[in-house]
C-alpha cells in the first residue's frame, strides 16, 4: 500500500508501515492492522466519520485524531525558485572551478563533448581569472564561512601550477575556512601531486568505471588505447602516501546486470566511498526527456537488490562503502523545504575557464544558462528567466510526497540550450517516487535499530502501537 493524503505519505513493506508527514518533517510506524483507507475516508465524508467514529478500533482513531489535527493543505502550495535563492542573496558557498576545459583522455561519453571543452575556446583558466573567482567567493561569504572549491575540467591536473597559486591565494584569506576537492581521471598523478593532496587534505575523487573490460569501453587515451592500467597505478600511488580518496563509477546501460560485481570490485581499491551513477547522453537541440525509461528500470532491478544487502549490511553493524540513494537520506535529516537539487546555482555554481557563472558543472557552456561572471558578480535577470521556465514546467511537482527529497531530480536532465527547462517524462517520476519510498523504508529501518550510522538522525514522532 502506497497512499498519499495531503501532507502524509502511508507505504508499507515486509514488517514497516510508515507515516511520512513530508511538510513537518516527521515519520512514525503504526500497527498493520491499521485500516489507512477507511480513516482518509473518514476525512474526506463527514458521514463516514459519523459512522465509523464509535466502531474503529482505538489505534485507527488515534492516527484518525493526529492526521485530522494535523493537516496541511497541500493543494495550493508553491515554490519560487528565484525568491528562494534571492533569500540567501544568491550566496554562492562553494564553487566547481573549471581551471581546464581540455583533457588527456578522450573518453566516448564525455558531456563535457570533444576533449571535454564544453564548446568553448578557452581551453585553461588564467590566473587572473581564478584571483577574481575567489575574491568572488570571499565576498560573497560571511567570515568564518566554510567555502568549498572542487577543481573541475576537463582533466583539471593539465593546470597543476594554477591549483597550487589558488591553494596559496585562499591562504591570504586566514578568517575563512577552504575546502579543497578535485575530480580526476588519475592518470596524471605523480609523487608531487600525492603530496600536496596530502598536505592540503583534499577529497580526491577518482573516476574509474569497474574492471578493467568495463573501464576500457568508453574512459580512453587519445590514441585509442584504454586507460584502466594506469589509472589503477596511480591509486596505487594514492594509498602509498597515505590520502584519502572515493570512486565514481559511470555505468552504461550495457552493465547493469553486473552491478554487484562491479561494485564489489570497486571497493577493494580502498576507497571510503563508492558511488555509481548512470550515464546520460544528453541531446539538446531535441525537446524530449534525455533518460531512456527502459535503461532506467533495468538500472532500479540491480540497484533494488544491491539495496537490500546493503540494508542488511548496515543493521549487521557494518558500513557499505557504496549505500543507494544515500542523498536521499541526507534530504531526508535536513529537510529544508527546497526543490533546488544538489545547490545548483548556489552550493553547486561552477565558474568555467573563462570567468563564467553556470548553475553546476554539467551546464557550463550551454546557450544562455550563464548568469554573471568574476567582473560583474550575479546577473539576477538571467536567474530569473532560467528559473521561471523551471518552475512552470515542474508545477505538478509541489503536491509530491518526494518533493524534498527528490528536489525536482538533476536539473540538467530538464534544460535545453536557449535557458529554458522542460517537464518530466510520467514514467520517470514514477520511478523517483519509488526511490524516495525505498528510501524512506530503509532511513525508518536503520533509524530505529542503528541510529549510529547516521551522524544525525531525523527526530521522529512517537510510534503508535
Amino acid at each position: 500500500m502506497k497512499i498519499q493524503y495531503k501532507n502524509y505519505y502511508f507505504t508499507e513493506r515486509d514488517d514497516v508501515n510508515i507515516i511520512y508527514d513530508f511538510e513537518r518533517n516527521n515519520i512514525m510506524s503504526y500497527p498493520k492492522t491499521v485500516n489507512i483507507s477507511r480513516i482518509i475516508e473518514m476525512l474526506n465524508e463527514k458521514e463516514l466519520e459519523e459512522k465509523y467514529i464509535k466502531e474503529i478500533p482505538k489505534v485507527d482513531l488515534d492516527i484518525y485524531d493526529y492526521i485530522k489535527n494535523n493537516i496541511i493543505d497541500t493543494d495550493n502550495r508553491c515554490f519560487d525558485s528565484f525568491e528562494f535563492l534571492k533569500r540567501n542573496d544568491f550566496r554562492i558557498t562553494s564553487a566547481s572551478l573549471m581551471i581546464t576545459q581540455n583533457c588527456n583522455l578522450r573518453c566516448t561519453y564525455c558531456y563535457g563533448g570533444e576533449s571535454g571543452m564544453y564548446n568553448s575556446n578557452t581551453p585553461f583558466m588564467t590566473k587572473d581569472i581564478a584571483q577574481k573567482a575567489i575574491k568572488k567567493l570571499v565576498n560573497n561569504n560571511k567570515i568564518g564561512n566554510e567555502i568549498n572549491i572542487n577543481f573541475f575540467g576537463g582533466e583539471p591536473l593539465m593546470n597543476f601550477e594554477l591549483i597550487k597559486f589558488i591553494v596559496n591565494e585562499c591562504i591570504n584569506y586566514p578568517e575563512y575556512k577552504f575546502v579543497f576537492s578535485i575530480t580526476t581521471n588519475a592518470t596524471l598523478i605523480n609523487e608531487e601531486i600525492a603530496l600536496f593532496f596530502k598536505k592540503y587534505e583534499f577529497r580526491v575523487m577518482i573516476s574509474i568505471d569497474g574492471y578493467e573490460r568495463i573501464h576500457n569501453y568508453h574512459r580512453k587515451m587519445r590514441n585509442g588505447k584504454g586507460s584502466y592500467s594506469i589509472v589503477v597505478k596511480k591509486i596505487e600511488l594514492l594509498r602509498k602516501n597515505g590520502v584519502e580518496f572515493r570512486i565514481r563509477a559511470t555505468l552504461d546501460h550495457r552493465f547493469y546486470n553486473e552491478y554487484f560485481e562491479i561494485n564489489d570490485f570497486l571497493t577493494k581499491f580502498g576507497s571510503d566511498r563508492v558511488t555509481i551513477s548512470r550515464l546520460v547522453s544528453y541531446n539538446d537541440d531535441q525537446p524530449s526527456f534525455p533518460l531512456n525509461i527502459e535503461d532506467i528500470k533495468d538500472e532500479r532491478k540491480s540497484i533494488e537488490k544491491y539495496l537490500k544487502k546493503a540494508l542488511s549490511d548496515v543493521l549487521d553493524g557494518k558500513f557499505p562503502r557504496n549505500f543507494p540513494y544515500l542523498s536521499h537520506f541526507k534530504k531526508i535529516v535536513f529537510a529544508e523545504k527546497s526543490l533546488m537539487n544538489c545547490g545548483a546555482y548556489e552550493g553547486g555554481t561552477a565558474i568555467s575557464s573563462d570567468g563564467k557563472f553556470y548553475p553546476c558543472h554539467r551546464f557550463v557552456g550551454m546557450n544562455d544558462f550563464d548568469f554573471g561572471d568574476v567582473d560583474n558578480g550575479v546577473i539576477e535577470e538571467k536567474i530569473k528567466n532560467q528559473l521561471k521556465s523551471l518552475d512552470e514546467n515542474t508545477k505538478k511537482c509541489l503536491n509530491c510526497f518526494g518533493k524534498y527529497v527528490c528536489q525536482r531530480s538533476c536539473l540538467r536532465d530538464l534544460a535545453k540550450s536557449g535557458g529554458n527547462y522542460i517537464q518530466h517524462d510520467g514514467d520517470y517520476c514514477e520511478i523517483l517516487k519509488e526511490t524516495v519510498d525505498d528510501a524512506l523504508i530503509s532511513y525508518y529501518q536503520i533509524l530505529t535499530k542503528r541510529p549510529d550510522f547516521f551522524n544525525t538522525k531525523l527526530i521522529y514522532e512517537k510510534d503508535i502501537h
